[in-house]
């Protein structure tokens, strides 16, 4: 799922970083996203960073950090939406139902993007609740079920190990 401004806002899972600097973070989300370093955004506490960003997605991400004081910077792929390219209109729901519909149609011959699409909508946590997944779920797109260990209500930071203590 991407972060689409004017879009309903949608739950997000998220997970603190095992790197210590900020510059380590986005390298290595660069890396497993196989992107670009411009694609890869992020903001501080104090509103700072964001280039390229959207200013609303900026504003959500600051007053979220906000509500999070062990949280140092919040780090995203900003991938630009491709839907104009690839399709010749911009992104609407009708056109992702026109899309998926197709793919179904064409699920014997194009098996392997048919199976990429349905595994991506229905693999994501169901607390992401998109209209175009709305409208997949009535067409018989059900969510898989996720481990719940995979998601925790509220973080905690990794704990530093405790310092071994003397006797005496």
């Amino acid at each position: 799922m991407v972060i689409h401004p004017g879009s309903p806002d949608q739950a997000t899972y998220w997970a603190f970083s095992e790197f210590a600097s900020l510059n380590d973070a986005r390298n290595n989300l660069r890396r497993r996203e196989k992107t670009k370093s411009g694609d890869i955004h992020h903001v501080l506490r104090d509103g700072s960073g964001g280039a390229g960003a959207a200013r609303e997605t900026i504003q959500t991400l600051t007053e979220w950090i906000e509500q999070h004081p062990d949280v140092e910077a919040v780090v995203w792929t900003g991938l630009q939406s491709n839907w104009q390219e690839k399709r010749g209109c911009p992104f609407a729901l009708q056109d992702a139902m026109n899309f998926l519909s197709a793919l179904e149609a064409e699920r014997d011959r194009a098996k392997a993007a048919y199976d990429r699409a349905r595994e991506y909508m229905t693999n994501a946590p169901s607390a992401v609740d998109t209209p175009v997944r709305q409208a997949m779920r009535v067409r018989g797109w059900h969510d898989i079920q996720l481990s719940s260990t995979l998601f925790e209500s509220t973080a905690a930071p990794p704990s530093a190990p405790e310092s071994p203590r003397e006797n005496g």
